[in-house]
C-alpha cells in the first residue's frame, strides 16, 4: 500500500508521554513549598523584630537587675537555636511554625506590657518614654535623698496648690536601706518664706495654698534638710493606691471607731482604700488628736511601702501606676524609681523604717491666710524639732537606726 498521509494532531504538543502526570504536578509542589518556606521566614522576621523591641524596652525601662537580663537573653538564645534546628528538619516544620506563632503571641503581649509600664512611669514621673534607662543617665538610687509627701483633702485630679493636711518627710538612704519618716502636725505655727511673705506666720497646712514649693521651703527651713523631691496625693489617689495594692495591713495603737463609722482594733488591721482613708484622717478618737493622727499616717505609709516593695507587686507596676497617675503629682525622676525597684528585685534586705515626730502646744493666734482672725495653732517644740532634725541627719550620714 502506498504511504498514507496523516493529518497533524492539534493536541500533540500538550502530551508528555515519558513523564505523563508529573510535569504539571511538579510546579505546583514547588510553589507550595516556596509558600510554606516564605511563611516560615516571615514568622522568623516577626519574632526577631519583637525580640529586639523587648530588649530595647527592657534597657529603656532599666527595671531588671543585670542577672535577670542575662537569664532572659540566654533563654532567647536557646530558643533561637531550637528554632534553627526545627527549620532544618522537614519532619518538624509544622510544629516549628506552631511554636513560632505561640512565641509571637507571648513576645507581643510582653512588648505591650513593657511599653505600657514605661509610658505609665513617664506620665507620672519626671522624664519621657525614652529618657533614663541605661542610655539617659538621671538620678540613681545610690545617694541619700528626702521626699516631701503632701496629702491634700480633695478628690479627682490632684493640683499643686491647696491645703496640705498630711506633711511627712521621707529620708531615704539606699546604701544602708534606712528610711526615716518625719511627720509634722498640720496646725504647726511656722514662719512663711521671708522674701515672699515678710516672715508672717501661718499654719503649715495653709502654706500649701501658695504652692507645694512654699511647703517644701518651710519644712526645709524647719529641719535644716534639703528636700529633693515631692509627692502630692489627694483622697482619690490615696484610695486608689491602697486598692491597687490589694489592700494593706496597718498597725493601730488603739481600739477606736472613726467619725465615718469604720472600726479598728489594737494590732494589725487589713484595710481597703476607703478604710485606709478613714484610718489616716481620724483624730477626734484620740486624746492627743492630731499627734496620734500623724503617727497613724506614718503607720499607713509603712504598710504601703511593705506591700509595694513585694516582688509580686513590683512586677505589676503598670496597672498600679495607671490607676493613680491622675491623682498623684511628683517630680521624682523616673530613673530613680526604677533604680529602687531594681534594688528590691536584686534581693536586697528589707527596709529599716524609723518613725519620727515632733511635738508642741496649742494656742489661738492670727494667721497670714486668715487675717486678724485667731485660729487654733500648735507652737513648735524646739527640742523635739532639733531631735527630729538630728535623726534625719544620722540617716543621711549612713547610720543604722533603731526605733519603730
Amino acid at each position: 500500500y502506498p504511504p498514507q498521509e496523516v493529518s497533524p494532531d492539534p493536541y500533540q504538543d500538550d502530551y508528555d508521554y515519558e513523564g505523563y502526570g508529573e510535569s504539571a504536578a511538579e510546579p505546583n509542589r514547588e510553589q507550595g513549598r516556596e509558600k510554606r518556606n516564605g511563611f516560615g521566614k516571615f514568622l522568623l522576621v516577626v519574632e526577631l523584630l519583637l525580640s529586639g523591641v523587648i530588649l530595647a524596652l527592657l534597657l529603656f525601662l532599666n527595671i531588671l537587675p543585670a542577672r535577670f537580663l542575662l537569664i532572659g537573653a540566654g533563654v532567647l538564645l536557646v530558643y533561637w537555636l531550637i528554632m534553627l534546628g526545627l527549620q532544618k528538619a522537614r519532619s518538624t516544620r509544622g510544629f516549628g511554625k506552631f511554636l513560632m506563632i505561640f512565641m509571637i503571641l507571648i513576645l507581643g503581649v510582653s512588648s505591650g506590657y513593657l511599653w505600657r509600664t514605661n509610658a505609665a512611669l513617664s506620665n507620672m514621673f519626671a522624664g519621657g518614654i525614652f529618657d533614663g534607662g541605661v542610655f539617659g543617665g538621671g538620678a540613681a538610687a545610690s545617694k541619700p535623698f528626702t521626699v516631701y509627701i503632701s496629702g491634700n483633702d480633695g478628690y479627682g485630679e490632684t493640683e499643686a496648690e491647696g491645703r496640705s493636711d498630711v506633711n511627712i518627710l521621707l529620708t531615704v538612704n539606699p546604701e544602708t536601706h534606712q528610711i526615716v519618716m518625719t511627720t509634722t502636725p498640720r496646725d504647726y505655727y511656722i514662719e512663711l518664706p521671708a522674701e515672699r511673705f515678710g516672715g508672717a506666720r501661718d499654719k503649715l497646712t495653709h502654706a500649701g495654698i501658695y504652692g507645694i514649693d512654699v511647703s517644701e521651703e518651710v519644712l526645709s527651713e524647719l529641719y535644716g534638710v534639703h528636700i529633693d523631691y515631692y509627692v502630692r496625693v489627694n483622697f482619690s489617689g490615696f484610695e486608689n493606691i491602697v486598692d491597687s495594692l490589694g489592700g494593706v495591713s496597718v498597725w493601730s495603737d488603739y481600739d477606736f471607731t472613726a467619725v465615718s463609722g469604720e472600726s479598728f482594733s489594737y494590732g494589725y488591721n487589713e484595710v481597703n482604700g476607703i478604710e485606709a482613708l478613714a484610718f489616716v484622717r481620724e483624730r477626734y478618737a484620740f486624746t492627743d488628736g492630731d499627734f496620734q493622727r500623724g503617727r497613724n499616717q506614718m503607720y499607713m505609709i509603712k504598710a504601703i511601702i511593705a506591700k509595694a516593695t513585694s516582688p509580686s507587686i513590683l512586677m505589676n507596676y503598670s496597672d498600679l501606676l495607671s490607676s493613680v497617675e491622675s491623682c498623684v503629682l511628683t517630680d521624682i525622676p523616673k530613673n530613680l524609681l526604677t533604680s529602687l525597684i531594681r534594688l528590691q528585685l536584686d534581693g536586697n534586705p528589707e527596709w529599716n523604717i524609723v518613725s519620727n515626730s515632733v511635738g508642741g502646744y496649742g494656742d489661738m493666734q492670727p494667721t497670714y491666710s486668715g487675717g486678724s482672725e485667731s485660729l487654733s495653732v500648735i507652737w513648735p517644740d524646739e527640742e523635739s524639732v532639733a531631735a527630729a532634725a538630728e535623726l534625719i541627719q544620722r540617716c543621711i550620714n549612713g547610720e543604722i537606726l533603731e526605733g519603730k
